[in-house]
């Protein structure tokens, strides 16, 4: 179960439920409030879109997560049913991951920061304590067919461990920076589409215009991605 720790003052929000249903309830009760909705905002699992909602579940609440975890969770109904991703050891800890399935497949630094915003903790599993990236890979500037991975901590750094396996190609320092700077350019595409989607047609093109004047390694995801995007968003509508 994550902590957090006990409010100093109940929120304007707290004050207004407690005025709405309970107008002669003790003054301890909005701080109480405040102090209940913390543990069930952070231990909460999301139950359905439309409505949005949410369910705690006492168990399932101190199952702690891994970006790699060894174990799933659906609902059957409005029960909660954990399964095995893998085999699981005897002794081991049960895992889950409190992201999304896609968002596993983000960098290190994004899945950290969408649970430091949401859980109110930097995940330090084995799969972000690692110095090399393993979802992060760039296409191989040498073979062009295998992958080259890059150390990530106070700086962008090439890695003899991140060599291509294929052809053994070793970036330079240079070529990193230009790989995670082509990099950034493909996520603020994706970020756009997102944030507007009912125009991705017309990202279609912007992206396709912009493939001729923007050239390097990553150029040639720009297309590929901006069609599974408009296919996505057309089978959504």
């Amino acid at each position: 179960m994550l902590f957090h720790p006990e409010p100093q003052a109940p929120s304007e929000d707290s004050m207004s439920i407690v005025q709405e249903f309970w107008a002669s309830a003790p003054k301890a009760l909005p701080l109480k409030l405040e102090s209940l909705l913390a543990v069930w905002l952070l231990n909460c699992f999301e139950h359905s879109e439309e409505p949005v909602g949410f369910s705690t579940f006492f168990l399932p609440a101190f199952i702690s997560h891994d970006c790699r975890p060894n174990c799933m969770w659906h609902y059957e109904g409005d029960s909660f049913i954990l399964r095995a991703r893998r085999d699981i050891s005897v002794g081991e800890e049960i895992t889950v991951s409190y992201l999304a399935e896609e968002s596993l497949l983000e960098s290190i630094t994004s899945r950290r920061s969408q649970l430091e915003a949401t859980k109110h903790f930097i995940c330090n599993c084995s799969s972000c304590s690692s110095s090399l990236d393993p979802v992060r890979g760039f296409k191989c500037l040498g073979c062009q067919e295998g992958e080259i991975f890059f150390e990530f901590d106070d700086r962008i750094r090439p890695s003899t461990e991140g060599a291509c396996r294929q052809c053994g190609f070793l970036a330079t320092s240079s070529q990193a920076e230009e790989l995670v700077a082509q990099e950034a350019k493909v996520e603020e595409y994706i970020q756009q589409w997102d944030r507007k989607e009912g125009s991705a047609a017309a990202y279609l093109t912007e992206a396709t215009t912009e493939r001729a004047r923007w050239n390097g390694p990553c150029t040639s995801v720009i297309d590929p991605l901006a069609r599974m995007y408009l296919l996505h968003v057309s089978y959504s509508l």
